[in-house]
């Protein structure tokens, strides 16, 4: 019998930002195509949204950018502002939220800081709205 037979079939899933993909092959196939699967993965959960749990427990639809995730909590935070969701002006649990579903979560706490670092760098602009700071990038001028 040949040890380290790698022709039999195996089901691989993938789970991120309330998406599932599931695929089924042999593992020299899947092997050879991961960084297929993973491009095809990444563009899926770029175009479909997620279910997001608001406070009073009622699920609604929501939009979250998907970044490639860094050890930076400052670069997390470039990378989500820098698309077309951080246009938009964001509160701290919708930029926490944004940050779980890229598989980065981080302390509310800890986010409040680097989002006041990135307002006095420039990067980002804060406005205060009904009691509540919200977090924007203005788009850069091309030219």
């Amino acid at each position: 019998m040949e040890t380290g037979r790698r022709d039999f079939n195996v089901k691989l899933t993938v789970r991120r930002n309330g998406l599932e993909i599931v695929v089924e092959a042999p593992v020299e196939k899947l092997l050879s195509e991961l960084d297929s699967l993973a491009e095809l993965f990444s563009k899926a959960v770029e175009k479909f949204s997620v279910k997001a749990q608001t406070a009073a427990g009622m699920v609604e639809e929501a939009e979250y950018p998907s970044i490639k995730p860094s050890r930076s909590t400052t670069g997390n935070l470039q990378a989500l502002f820098s698309t077309a969701w951080g246009q938009t002006p964001r509160s701290l649990s919708e930029v926490s939220k944004a940050l779980e579903v890229n598989g980065v979560p981080d302390s509310p706490s800890n986010v409040t800081v680097y989002l006041k670092r990135l307002v006095a760098k420039g990067f980002l602009r804060r406005i205060l709205k009904e009691g509540k700071y919200y977090y924007y990038r203005i788009p850069e001028e091309s030219g």
